[in-house]
């Protein structure tokens, strides 16, 4: 015998829940399988435009979805300078639950071809997101990185030959 309010157990011959002043039933409900509990990513891209474009057109599908780390781009003050997308978060990422996910792939692949035919195959494998990302965006990356570190280290240079004359003086 199960408390359908709390979820508490009774032994055979009881009548209403001790705390819950409910009926006892003999067996509680399946509990329902979360439509969330297992996302996948069906898009990944830094194009802000090509990420409007796929929300529009899941949310024309009746798709839902969840934009992943979206909120995130302009947050480390990096922003999305040479690359698209912030490089500490890295690309957003368009999920979908698992049960969407063939109705998702079809809307992004045929958007995909329509826009992307010059680019040649983009990988679109059911269990593979769709990169979108042009190659030389990871190369800017890595130098918007390095540039970045090179002006640290000329900044840090910069403040000891400042320490060194104000302590000489």
């Amino acid at each position: 015998m199960f408390c359908l309010s709390c979820g508490a157990e009774y032994l055979e011959g009881s009548d209403e829940c001790a705390r819950c002043r409910v009926p006892l039933v003999n067996q509680l409900p399946p509990t329902p399988h979360p439509i969330w509990a297992d996302p996948v990513t069906v898009l990944e891209t830094g194009d802000p435009s090509v990420i409007a474009v796929a929300q529009s057109l899941f949310e024309a599908g009746g798709i839902p979805y969840f934009a992943k780390g979206d909120r995130l781009q302009d947050l480390f003050a990096c922003g999305r300078f040479g690359t698209g997308f912030d490089i500490i978060s890295g690309p957003i990422q368009l999920q979908v639950p698992r049960a969407y996910l063939e109705a998702a792939n079809a809307v992004i692949t045929g958007a995909s071809r329509i826009a992307y035919d010059n680019l040649g195959d983009n990988g679109t494998d059911d269990d593979q997101p769709i990169k979108l990302m042009r190659k030389h965006q990871w190369w800017t990356a890595i130098a918007v990185l390095i540039a970045m570190i090179m002006i640290l280290g000329v900044l840090e240079w910069m403040l000891s030959v400042l320490e060194f004359f104000v302590q000489g003086i």
